[in-house]
């Protein structure tokens, strides 16, 4: 009867029972589902890794075998077998061409060997494709400058002005007597970038008085920055916003007594620039606010393309002054003129000019130097016959910003007729003087008919090509590098062409760019070529040694091999 009750009980719940049994079953397989699926999924990663690690180690193989191999090249350099030791280095680069040890050893090899030439490639490639690290590529870069100063008799590449370091004494007094350098480092040896600081003391006595000062950046992308210290450490009472190349930090605020450090960072991921260099900063105090910036430029043109400069500052300025200037002068202010960092394989904003930087002592300060290739016209031109009987000017171009308003006079050379460009247009014209007033960063271009202007040009032949560039002291000094430039570029050139060569090329180097009536630059091709590039920028030591592109002269030449008319491209 129990049984029964319990059956009947049994009977009663049998459906919700069923129910419940139905639920566990669907999960017990939904379970059994979920871990197959799992199981799988681990399956799947543990054979995607165990791939993966296996894919590393099939690739990590020549890397190690290319160790290996320059271990073995090293004790058997050390041996005196050199030779076996060059054999296997070539066949470690061919396992690993990024392993920075095989070019470091055979730049050793060659520097024993007094192969200055061969050592300086070795480091060369060791900048340009291995993984070496930040240390190891600060050495490469120190000792291939180091190889151009040997390989050109130790013959300095500019003479320029180097500011004195900075008086032990912190007061501001003293470090408002002069243009200092200021050292930039790296702070640790894996670090890419560099950092220096400038530390001084306002005494109670200068409270409140305005610290004004520039910042010679040389050209590169930095951060500059004024920090006061107090209790809790330092704090930034100015700075310069993001970092910029070619700009040029003016500090100007007024300063309570305190101790200051005047800190400038440079990442070298802006411009490859890795190695220790330095800056040039000025820095002066005053109890009344500074008088607006105010720059007032004079140039006087010659008939054979000089020019004489003449500019007057008011308050601390950076100034551009070419490469080909002479005879600079400065009166009534403390300077120091800097050339640009060149490092192999930079990225340099700033390429074309040194950078005079001028604490006037005064009111005012005036820099002047000739600047033999400010004009020019084109008298051996085949295709463009306007351009010998008509010159090109254009003002220098400003570094950093110019304060708005700057003065700028043009005195044209006598002969001086039409003049068919000019941009901007003049506030005033007298007689052959032009008086302009000018906006940030602009610049004063002009083209006018002269038939007696005769510019001087050097020139250099190879096979059926002609160089023409500017007769200047400074590119006699890069003509016979820049001519074996070309010498290679035609080679290569003629190899694609399978020998064939046009009947005559020109290839002229102009001190400035010109804007044909196109609205390009002068390229023609066919049996008589011809091309125009501006030589500003590139017969330099940055362009001949401290790149490894050739990418404008060679498609110049390329172009000039070509057969067609007119080819009309823009820089």
């Amino acid at each position: 009867m129990d049984t029964t009750r319990v059956s009947g009980v049994g009977r009663g719940l049998l459906p919700s029972a069923q129910g419940r049994a139905g639920s566990g079953r669907s999960s017990l397989r939904l379970s059994l589902a979920f871990c197959s699926a799992l199981f799988l999924l681990l399956s799947s990663l543990f054979a995607h890794s165990r791939d993966t690690v296996q894919g590393r180690r099939a690739l990590s193989a020549p890397s190690a075998q290319a160790d290996r191999l320059v271990r073995e090249a090293e004790r058997l350099w050390q041996a005196g077998r050199e030779s076996e030791a060059a054999e296997r280095l070539t066949v470690a680069q061919k396992l690993d061409e990024t392993h920075p040890r095989i070019y470091q050893l055979r730049a050793q090899m060659a520097r024993v060997a007094g192969r200055e030439r061969l050592e300086l490639q070795a480091w060369k490639r060791l900048v340009e494709v291995s993984r070496a690290e930040p240390p190891l590529r600060r050495q490469a870069k120190e000792r291939i400058a180091e190889l151009y100063r040997l390989l050109d008799g130790n013959r300095p590449e500019w003479e320029y002005r180097l500011p004195s370091p900075p008086p032990p004494t912190p007061d501001i007094d003293a470090l408002a007597a002069g243009v200092w350098r200021l050292q930039l480092k790296p702070p640790l040896p894996s670090s890419r970038g560099q950092t220096g600081e400038l530390h001084f003391v306002v005494p109670r006595e200068r409270s409140d008085w305005w610290l004004v000062g520039c910042v010679d950046t040389r050209g590169l992308a930095v951060r500059a920055s004024l920090q006061r210290k107090e209790r809790e450490g330092w704090q930034t009472v100015w700075h310069f916003p993001t970092p910029e190349p070619q700009r040029f930090p003016r500090l100007e605020c007024r300063l309570p007594s305190g101790e200051y450090r005047l800190r400038i960072e440079h990442d070298s991921t802006h411009d490859g620039v890795e190695g220790a260099f330095h800056v040039a900063v000025s820095l002066s105090l005053s109890r009344e606010k500074p008088a607006p910036l105010a720059q007032q430029w004079t140039y006087r043109l010659h008939q054979d393309g000089s020019a004489e400069v003449e500019v007057t500052v008011s308050g601390a300025a950076t100034l551009p002054v070419p490469f080909t200037a002479e005879g600079l002068q400065v009166e009534g202010a403390r300077y120091s003129l800097l050339p640009p960092v060149y490092e192999y394989l930079s990225q340099l904003e700033l390429r074309h000019a040194q950078v005079l930087l001028l604490q006037p002592t005064g009111e005012q300060a005036t820099a002047r130097f000739r600047w033999p290739d400010a004009a020019y016209n084109v008298p051996m031109t085949r295709h463009a016959s306007e351009y010998r009987e008509r010159f090109h000017f254009r003002s220098l171009s400003p570094l950093g910003t110019l304060p708005e308003g700057t003065e700028v006079s043009v005195h044209l050379p006598e002969g001086t007729g039409e003049i068919t460009t000019l941009s901007p247009p003049p506030q005033s014209r007298d007689g052959s003087s032009l008086h302009f007033r000018l906006m940030a960063n602009q610049v004063v271009t002009l083209h006018a008919r002269n038939p007696e202007m005769n510019t001087r040009w050097l020139t250099a032949t190879y096979r059926r090509l002609t160089l023409y560039i500017p007769d200047t002291p400074f590119y006699r000094r890069w003509l016979p590098e820049y001519l074996a430039l070309l010498m290679r570029l035609y080679d290569r050139q003629q190899r694609m062409e399978r020998g064939r060569e046009p009947e005559e090329m020109r290839l002229l180097a102009l001190p400035l760019p010109v804007t044909l009536p196109d609205g390009g630059t002068a390229e023609w091709g066919g049996v008589q070529g011809e091309a125009w590039l501006t030589c500003t920028e590139r017969i330099t030591p940055y362009r001949l040694r401290y790149t490894a592109e050739d990418n404008v002269e060679a498609q110049a030449i390329r172009r000039m091999f070509g057969q067609g008319a007119i080819r009309a491209i823009r820089w």
